[in-house]
Formats: C-alpha cells, sequence, structure tokens
C-alpha cells in the first residue's frame, strides 16, 4: 500500500495540504492493485515508463494503457469527493 510518508515526499506533493494527501491516499487504495503500483511508479516514484514496464514485467503499452486508465479513474474518484465536500 502507498503510505502517506511516500506521498509527503513524492515531488507531486510539493504544496499539497495535508488533508489533500489524505485524500489521494484514500483513493489511490480503490485502484486495482497493478493501477496503483504504475501510478505509485511512474508518478510517486518518478520512473519512466519504460522503467515501469521492466519493474512489473509488463509491455510499455500497457504500462501506458494502465496510466490512462488510472487517471481517468483517480480523476473521477477526485471530484466526486470534493462535490461530497461541497454538499
Amino acid at each position: 500500500p502507498v503510505e502517506s510518508a511516500t506521498l509527503e515526499r513524492a515531488p507531486a506533493a510539493g504544496g499539497r495540504e495535508p488533508a489533500e494527501l489524505r485524500r489521494l491516499e484514500r483513493i489511490l487504495t480503490e485502484l486495482e492493485p497493478v493501477r496503483r503500483a504504475v501510478i505509485t511508479l511512474h508518478y510517486l516514484r518518478d520512473f519512466p515508463v519504460v522503467e515501469v514496464a521492466e519493474i512489473l514485467d509488463l509491455p510499455e503499452g500497457t504500462v501506458k494503457t494502465h496510466l490512462f486508465r488510472a487517471r481517468a479513474t483517480l480523476r473521477a474518484a477526485w471530484e466526486r469527493e470534493t462535490s461530497r465536500e461541497l454538499l
């Protein structure tokens, strides 16, 4: 699982509020394990797609597909949670 400490050290976390980091962590846990791994390696660990593919023993195209679909899932979940907070 992605730990809070991992998110706090991630380059993308710069300037994020702790509540936003907790929300992101919660949303990440909803992803399928392979998609969570791809997102974690690429965005939080800063590995290029080719290295993510090598680490996970997947074709590069599959990694790109997982990234695309995971981003869509994350975006929808983020928007859903944000709209709940506004109610």
